[in-house]
């Protein structure tokens, strides 16, 4: 992959450089006395200064890598969201200097939650999935709210998004968890970033490059279809006008491309990810290395699903009118694919 592909390194805190039971309880009393304010957002925060609110980050960064038996994590992660929320609304729990710059904070911020999301040993802890739920949905009401953010935190949130996505999806065995959740918010953020600040190119090609890596996954290609249909939808209206047959997707599909976004950039937003081709695939690393995917089982019924969705594309280009919508269940004979 190219070198703007996120790779799977979190921030290492300072605390990290002393004796794991230093670090810990260091992290268990700072995070105890500034997660009481949680409760009461009208508390003033206990943090004033720009040095102070640096120091602290050290310890909540240090704070989402600890065992997830106790609270220490679950209030890191309610602080960052918490102080995210600069972007949105100003509170007297967030410390000032994070309400003056909200974006500058908030990217730091951002980079420290990743952490999270890398494997650790106690993630079947059913505390784990809750809390990488909260963060995402933190992402998704941010990206649908802040008047505020630059184009620096859009792509912030996009690195983010795709590095999550990446360490989910990438591994050859079956996601599941949380994954369904990720992949919607990532495609949801991108299409409000396309309406605000414009994905550079080489954030473009890294998307395109992972979500590649990615085709093995039943749930790439499910978002995938969704997103691609509905920007179709919306193409056909804007190139061939209203007489055109129109092209029906599901209304939650329809709202996922926002109402705001420029007809000039829908176009440049439509352009498809190559999930089929075997040349763009075949250069990436996760194939030189032989990648073995576990349920090979599954790659028929997904690649199925992948070439349902283009035809239904060409024949809303032919003026076919079909709904795009999950048919009736069924079965391909001597296949076991569903249709």
């Amino acid at each position: 992959m190219d070198q703007s592909t996120p790779t799977r390194h979190a921030q290492v805190s300072v605390l990290s450089c002393f004796p794991p039971s230093v670090g810990r309880d260091v992290a268990i009393a700072v995070v105890k006395a500034l997660g009481a304010s949680l409760a009461n957002p009208d508390n003033r925060s206990l943090l004033c200064t720009d040095r102070e609110v640096t120091w602290t980050m050290e310890v909540l960064s240090y704070g989402l890598t600890l065992p997830l038996d106790g609270d220490t994590v679950r209030l890191c992660v309610g602080i960052y969201l918490d102080w995210l929320m600069a972007l949105v609304s100003k509170r007297d729990s967030i410390p000032p200097p994070i309400s003056r710059e909200p974006n500058v904070y908030a990217q730091k911020i951002v980079k420290h939650l990743y952490s999270l999301f890398l494997p650790r040993s106690d993630q079947m802890n059913p505390v784990y999935p809750s809390l990488c739920q909260q963060v995402l949905c933190a992402v998704q009401s941010l990206a649908r709210e802040s008047p505020l953010m630059t184009k620096e935190t859009w792509e912030t949130l996009l690195h983010f998004l795709l590095r999550i996505n990446h360490t989910i999806l990438a591994p050859p065995t079956p996601a599941g968890g949380i994954s369904d959740l990720s992949m919607a918010v990532l495609l949801e953020v991108w299409l409000l970033s396309c309406s605000h600040w414009f994905p550079s190119h080489s954030l473009w090609q890294t998307c395109r490059q992972m979500l590649s890596s990615w085709r093995h996954q039943p749930v790439v290609v499910q978002q995938w279809t969704r997103i691609v249909s509905a920007l179709t939808s919306r193409l056909l209206q804007l190139t061939f006008g209203p007489t055109f047959p129109h092209f029906k997707v599901p209304d939650e599909d329809a709202a996922l491309i926002p109402t705001d976004m420029d007809d000039v950039r829908i176009p440049h937003t439509c352009s498809p990810v190559d999930l089929c081709g075997s040349t763009f695939h075949a250069s990436t690393p996760l194939s030189q290395e032989g990648m073995f995917i576990e349920d090979e089982g599954e790659l028929p019924a997904i690649f199925f699903r992948a070439m349902r969705g283009v035809s239904t594309l060409v024949d809303a280009f032919l003026g076919v009118s079909i709904m795009n919508k999950e048919p009736t269940e069924q079965l391909l004979p001597n296949t076991g694919m569903h249709i």
